[in-house]
């Protein structure tokens, strides 16, 4: 119900006058003039009866004769009034018996228009109002994130009071990064991309508050004031709220083993705070991985350095068991050259007296051989053989040795 003053059913009832069609007042004329003829002939067929009544039992019961001839006198007095009142009333403008038939209607809808009422009418209004039909529609083409966009809390029952003294909600949110990777990476575009769209829906909302003229709905079966309060009703209530920024909320708590003492605290993260953090996450993240880097680059180094010295040993190993191999190849050839000595002095003491010595020798065929072999060893293993076969001379031998080393 809506308590309103006269003065406001007054100055509706003028308001509501200009704004129906001359069908509608003339309705409101003619119902008016019903009333009026009702009730005042009513009362007036009323109080005729009774001075009749009241003459009749004058005229019956002398002894109470002037108090039913007065009763009958002023019943008949009201009646001739009603009678005039009725004349003077019908014969007021329309606009008058318009207007007070209008005060009658606004005061009973004002009366009429509950809780219980309005949730009555209210499918009948979103039935004839285009404005809501048009809401809905467009509140269907827009589907929202509230999900991501909304206040999300958390709780953390600590196990001692040195735990809740010395927490760190810095670290417990960097601890729910690495746990919800996917919506901090996210939650910064999902919530642009929602506040974007709710502007572009907000904007096409705000278009739509076409509200319904009372002369659009004269033909049906409610009252304007009911049909607006509801139209307007369904278009403040019908908007999709608006989009909330993500943000976290923390509460933590320590109860005693003995559960004689608890404690709590909370703390909100705002969007603005999360994207803060977020980046000094990021940088964090990034001058740890810098010093992977730096520490893989070191230990690679030091890698290298390690196989250099290891190649660099190895390499000289191989120098000294080579070198050893030619000093025992040396000490051969030493043990080797004076075996050869002492053989080539016994040949020449043995053919001393024969025409064969190494002056025979045919040297230009010896150097023909040399240079037709293909390798220093080859030259060295037919050398040595012209020297085993006696064919040359130890001097020769040692001569030609000193030419092809």
């Amino acid at each position: 119900m809506i308590n309103v003053t006269k003065q406001r059913i007054t100055f509706d009832a003028i308001k509501k006058y200009e704004r129906i069609s001359d069908k509608k007042k003339l309705q409101y004329l003619n119902d008016q003039k019903k009333f009026i003829k009702l009730c005042f002939f009513s009362s007036m067929s009323g109080s005729f009866l009774l001075g009749i009544i009241c003459l009749f039992a004058a005229i019956f019961n002398t002894e109470y004769f002037v108090m039913f001839m007065f009763l009958c006198s002023i019943f008949i007095l009201t009646g001739v009034i009603l009678a005039v009142t009725i004349i003077i009333k019908l014969r007021a403008p329309n606009k008058i018996l318009i207007l007070n038939k209008l005060k009658k209607v606004l005061k009973r809808t004002y009366r009429s228009m509950s809780y219980h009422e309005i949730c009555r009418h209210k499918p009948y209004v979103k039935q004839h109002s285009s404005m809501c039909k048009d809401i809905e529609k467009l509140n269907s083409q827009y589907l929202f994130d509230r999900i991501t966009c909304r206040e999300h809390r958390y709780n953390e029952h600590l196990n001692n009071k040195r735990q809740f003294d010395n927490f760190n909600y810095d670290n417990w949110i960097f601890s729910l990064m690495d746990k919800s990777p996917n919506f901090f990476e996210n939650f910064q575009k999902i919530y642009e991309k929602n506040a974007k769209e709710y502007n572009e829906y907000s904007a096409k909302y705000s278009t739509l508050n076409d509200f319904k003229e009372e002369i659009d709905i004269e033909d049906l079966d409610i009252e304007y004031e009911i049909f607006n309060y509801i139209e307007r009703e369904i278009f403040f209530e019908s908007k999709l709220p608006e989009i909330e920024r993500p943000s976290i909320y923390l509460k933590i708590s320590y109860t005693s083993p003995a559960g004689r003492n608890h404690y709590s605290d909370s703390h909100i993260f705002t969007y603005f705070d999360l994207l803060r953090l977020v980046n000094k996450k990021k940088e964090r993240d990034e001058e740890l991985i810098a010093e992977l880097r730096y520490n893989e680059f070191l230990l690679e180094r030091k890698q290298d350095e390690k196989n250099a010295r290891v190649l660099a040993m190895q390499e000289k190993r191989n120098k000294e068991r080579k070198l050893k191999e030619l000093e025992k190849l040396e000490k051969q050839l030493l043990a080797k050259e004076q075996e050869l000595n002492e053989k080539e002095k016994d040949f020449l003491e043995a053919t001393k007296e024969h025409m064969y010595t190494s002056k025979v020798l045919n040297q230009q065929e010896l150097n023909n051989n040399l240079e037709k072999a293909s390798s220093l060893t080859e030259k060295f293993r037919l050398l040595r053989k012209k020297f085993d076969d006696g064919e040359i001379t130890y001097e020769e031998y040692k001569c030609k040795r000193k030419e092809l080393m």
